[in-house]
Formats: structure tokens, sequence, C-alpha cells
């Protein structure tokens, strides 16, 4: 490899990096916006969600309207932790993306946590409906960690 050259696979993984940025910012915007309205249009949401359970075909029984209730005001005060959470998430992705391409190694070392943080997230993942890109991800981060950590052209790069 020529100087000023590095692995391609540090550009996809900066486009990787960005790409989550991009899923986090429109889930933080998702998040915000789900609390605007529960919190606005709370009983409105309640009957909407009642009358679409009980024109289910099959529906005998189910979710009260208290206990509906009760959910809501549960999740409510969660929606914008999560909201910023994301964007802290999102800035982070951003961040180390940009400066990965400037080969810091810090930003190699924070690209190699957040994957482990992706990795232990999929876990967690894996036994929801969401099972297809719990594996995905998972994959994905545990090649970027894997790659970033052992290769021995990305630490000639990052001396």
């Amino acid at each position: 490899m020529k100087k000023g050259e590095y692995p391609k696979a540090i550009t996809a993984i900066a486009v990787w990096g960005f790409l989550v940025a991009v899923v986090l910012l429109f889930s933080a915007i998702g998040f915000f916006s789900a609390y605007s309205v529960v919190h606005s249009q709370k009983d409105a949401v309640i009957n909407e969600t009642l009358a679409q359970i009980q024109a289910t075909p099959g529906y005998t029984s189910g979710i009260s309207e208290v206990q509906l209730r009760k959910g809501l005001n549960a999740i409510e005060p969660l929606l914008p932790v999560m909201g910023v959470a994301c964007l802290m998430f999102m800035l982070l992705y951003a961040v180390s993306s940009i400066f990965i391409l400037k080969r810091k190694n810090w930003a190699r070392l924070s690209h190699v946590i957040l994957a482990i943080l992706g990795i232990l997230g999929s876990a967690v993942f894996i036994v929801s409906p969401l099972f297809f890109w719990a594996i995905l991800n998972f994959s994905v981060d545990i090649a970027i960690a894997g790659y970033l950590l052992f290769s021995n052209s990305v630490k000639k790069v990052f001396k």
C-alpha cells in the first residue's frame, strides 16, 4: 500500500457510520413525534387503538382502556429520553466516521466501542420480531470490531 493510502474497508466503515447516523436521526424524530402525539392527544390515541384492536378478526377480549392508559403513561416520559439518546449516538457515529477517514486512532477506537455496543444491543433484539435486523447488525458490528482491532493493514494506518 502506498504512503497516504488506506484500506477501502475504512471508507466502507465510515459510510456505514454515516448511514447509521441518518437512521438514528430519523429514529430521534420518530421518538419526539410520538411523544408529541401521545402527550397532546392521549385520549384520541387510546380510542383509536382500542377501535383497531376490537376491529381485529377473532377479537374476543383483550386490553382495556385502563391498561392502555397505564401503558401510555409509562412509556410517555421515555419517548423524549430515547430521542435524546438517538441524537447522542448519531453525533458519535457522525463524528467518529468523519475522523476515521482522517486516520485518527481515537475514531477507530470509538468505532470499535460503538460496534461492541451494537453487538450487545443486537443480542437483546435477537428474541424479538426484529430478528433479521438484529442478526444483520450483529454480523456487521462483529466484522467492524474485528477488522478495526485485528487487521494488520489497519494497525499500520492508525499508528
